[in-house]
């Protein structure tokens, strides 16, 4: 489905970030804002495993989809976004689960899984994803 940018788990993720430790941090700070002028359409999807994991618990994950006016705008973001995954807890304040963050062309996906005890599933799902 179709979304706003401001609604996507990376935006909230950003604003989390300034709102907590991340202006301390010295990174080439971005504002949401001219992240948003870059972005021709942001989409989401959310998936379920059919295969029962054991209690009626299921693998999920939230897929999402940012496309760029352009590949250097959406190499910028990505890399922006690298700093942070890399190097420090920083993300944590981003997101806890387990995540995937890759880029193909212009666009940015994101994988989010239901939380720690699907910590596999969001790497299957990046190289299914990235197969052509």
């Amino acid at each position: 489905m179709k979304i706003d940018f401001k609604e996507s788990l990376i935006a909230q993720g950003l604003n989390s970030l300034q709102k907590t430790n991340f202006p301390k941090v010295k990174y080439d700070i971005r504002s949401i804002d001219s992240i948003n002028n870059s972005i021709i359409q942001s989409n989401k999807c959310f998936i379920k495993g059919v295969k029962d994991l054991g209690g009626k618990l299921y693998a999920r994950a939230v897929i999402e989809e940012v496309i760029f006016n352009s590949d250097l705008c959406a190499e910028q973001v990505f890399n922006f976004l690298n700093k942070i995954r890399v190097g420090n807890h920083t993300w944590e304040d981003f997101d806890k689960a387990p995540n995937s963050i890759f880029i193909i062309d212009n666009k940015i996906y994101y994988v989010g899984t239901g939380g720690w005890y699907m910590m596999d599933f969001y790497k299957k799902i990046e190289l299914k994803m990235k197969e052509k």
